[in-house]
């Protein structure tokens, strides 16, 4: 009779009891009682909550389910809860996921069949990441990228199929001039971190096909046209240099294990990866093993602190036996690296000096000299909780010159938005697609917990919604129309910062930047400011928050028409009721045309008997998607000069007809 294997499933939480209650609920009640299989099955919560660790939600929430509760709080951070699950587990294997990630029943059907197939397993497992549009990620690049060790990719295959690489983009800020460099899945078989410009190839070693030239932008659709493929696509296993740990799998016993002295956030990326490789293992993704990640805001954001970031990576890449260079010119010099502020020389020195020591950065009054900047962002976590290293996972942000030395980065992000909106929106609407990343960023540090209100040198208003820590309620700062700057005592002119409530009535032809987040009741909040010329939405997490929002608003007031959207990423509309950045109505013959091809259509239904009416449900629907077409004019389409709804004599327009449909075969049906 064959052994019976075991496989224990922990999640890792930080005061997440939301997240913590749907993953394991989704995996209690619609994984595992599909699951066909012999494995015995254990879930538990590994807690790293440093509070209350026996009364807190998580806990009761374990003791209601029937999960087994490991207390995990010695350290705040991910590498410590993590080895704690590995280390308290009693099973074969461990899978270990974030507290914000759901998988299905195929995906762990996988995973088992694999680890059955290769018992005894001491690889790394993974699967791939997939984003709420769908799109499937299953590499980390090992290369630095604005506080992050690792860039999002793809593994592919040759046309010959014989050969297997992924993507990374070069330079590594992604711009226009970016181009595609190819990596081997193995180079970290005996390569090293981070991997250099001499490990990326050019052609095939097999086939020798020399692999494309082409722009990082849009490279996925050129290599699938020209026969390369996904290997995601397929049901059989591959390596990959290294993936994010959201969710991987090992064997208990043979676990390599997270250095203990980590803390906080960060630092495990590619590290992990390179030590399992450089041990003579793999890094294996299983393709059916897909999980959903939840990148969005938490009710309580765990302690993330740049100075927690460098000192894992020291720690770690010292036990790797690896030079310190790479992180010294990332965090310190700020290459490849656009997020502010940057260590100093001298935290750099305090910090090698004593890795494991000093777990706190310098103050003015310590060893070291703090320059200012870096003590922002290195807050006490114990004073601060929810501090996040803002932009960390985002691209290049283009931040106005000649600011003031040590100002803010939540300043710099301000004086980038005013100027974006006041010059390139309203010259160059591409500006949006170009920039989408550079959003992300500055979407990292806003938030509706306080509201902007600035008025500029032209008498215009323009309303940011954000969250600056730094500046405190009625204080005052200037702006000149380029840049924001902080005087050296508040002058009673310039910029006014408006708290809470109630927001400034807009001028007519102002300007309104809103981050939507999921769950915020914005059309209603808004009645009260009046009606801006131009709203900019900026969504997070996904682009179906900002077409929500666009539709909801367009529908209450249809003067408003989509001028600009941007629909990958997290999601970028521009809301406009000026004329400027409508499209103007066909000439009135090609209406007459039109609508003399739509009576005629009319005609022949009715004297054929054929129903040409759709349901109201339907009719709903159609304006739905017309509401945030950039085609849309108030209550008439530009490509056809139709009334949508109801025309001006009160009979049904377009959208209540079978017959023509939409002329941009937008419709469902058409």
């Amino acid at each position: 009779m064959p052994e019976q294997r075991s496989l224990t499933i922990a999640c890792t939480s930080y005061r997440d009891t939301m997240g913590v209650f749907f993953t394991m609920m989704s995996l209690a009640q619609l994984v595992l009682p599909r699951l066909n299989t012999k494995w015995q099955i254990e879930l538990a919560v590994a807690d790293n909550d440093p509070n209350n660790p026996h009364t807190n939600p998580v806990a009761l929430l374990c003791r209601d389910m029937g999960i087994r509760y490991i207390i995990a709080n010695q350290v705040v951070g991910t590498s410590f809860p993590r080895n704690a699950a590995i280390r308290e587990s009693r099973s074969d294997y461990v899978m270990v996921l974030d507290s914000h990630v759901l998988i299905d029943e195929k995906g762990l059907s996988a995973l088992l069949r694999y680890l059955e197939e290769n018992h005894p397993c001491d690889d790394l497992l993974h699967g791939p990441i997939v984003s709420p549009n769908g799109n499937k990620n299953d590499v980390y690049v090992p290369v630095w990228r604005n506080e992050m060790f690792g860039i999002w990719s793809k593994a592919w295959h040759c046309v010959c199929k014989a050969f297997f690489f992924t993507v990374c983009p070069d330079p590594v800020l992604v711009n226009s001039n970016s181009v595609t460099k190819y990596l081997p899945l193995d180079c970290l078989k005996d390569g090293t971190i981070p991997v250099s410009q001499e490990q990326f190839v050019e052609k095939c070693p097999s086939c020798s096909i020399i692999l494309p030239q082409l722009s990082f932008q849009g490279h996925e659709q050129h290599l699938m046209q020209r026969g390369f493929g996904l290997l995601v696509n397929g049901d059989t296993p591959y390596i990959v240099p290294a993936m994010a740990t959201g969710l991987f799998c090992v064997r208990r016993e043979s676990w390599l294990g997270l250095p203990e002295e980590h803390r906080g956030y960060g630092g495990e990326e590619v590290t992990l990866h390179y030590d399992y490789w450089k041990r003579g293992r793999r890094v294996v993704v299983i393709p059916q093993l897909r999980w959903w990640h939840y990148f969005g805001r938490r009710l309580e954001q765990p302690p993330v602190r740049k100075w927690d970031k460098v000192r894992n990576f020291v720690i770690y890449f010292h036990r790797l036996g690896l030079p310190l260079d790479s992180i010294y010119q990332h965090f310190v010099e700020g290459r490849d690296n656009q997020v502010q502020p940057r260590l100093t020389q001298d935290e750099w020195q305090y910090l090698t000096e004593d890795p494991l020591g000093r777990t706190e950065p310098p103050t003015k009054s310590g060893s070291a000299t703090a320059s200012g900047n870096t003590a922002s962002s290195t807050t006490d976590a114990k004073n601060d909780p929810g501090r996040r290293c803002y932009g960390s996972q985002h691209d290049q942000l283009p931040a106005p010159q000649n600011l003031p030395e040590g100002l803010p980065r939540a300043y710099r992000l301000q004086a980038w938005a005013v100027n974006w909106l006041n010059r390139e929106l309203r010259n160059d609407k591409d500006a949006v697609g170009r920039l989408m990343h550079s959003i992300a960023t500055m979407s990292e540090v806003i938030s509706s917990h306080q509201r902007i209100m600035l008025r500029g040198p032209d008498g215009k208003e323009l309303v940011l919604v954000a969250l600056l820590p730094h500046l405190k309620e009625n204080q005052e700062v200037i702006y000149d129309g380029k840049d924001i700057k902080v005087p050296a005592d508040l002058l009673p002119k310039g910029l006014h910062v408006q708290s809470n409530h109630p927001m400034v009535p807009l001028d007519d032809d102002g300007d309104l930047l809103i981050l939507i987040r999921p769950g915020d009741n914005i059309v209603e909040n808004l009645n009260s400011i009046g009606r801006p010329g131009r709203i900019l939405l900026v969504g997070t997490g996904n682009s179906n928050i900002s077409k929500h929002f666009a539709a909801k608003w367009a529908q209450q007031y249809p003067e408003y028409t989509v001028a600009v959207q941007a629909e990958s990423g997290i999601g970028v509309m521009m809301l406009s009721r000026l004329s400027i950045d409508k499209k103007s109505l066909p000439p009135l013959w090609r209406q007459a045309i039109n609508y003399g091809k739509f009576l005629l259509q009319r005609a022949g239904a009715w004297l054929t008997g054929i129903k040409m009416e759709v349901s109201p449900a339907e009719v709903q629907r159609r304006l739905e998607i017309c509401a945030i077409c950039p085609a849309r004019v108030g209550g008439r389409c530009a490509e056809c000069g139709c009334y949508l709804d109801k025309m001006p004599n009160g009979k049904f327009g377009r959208a209540w007809f079978r017959k023509p449909g939409c002329p941009l075969k937008k419709w469902p049906g058409d």
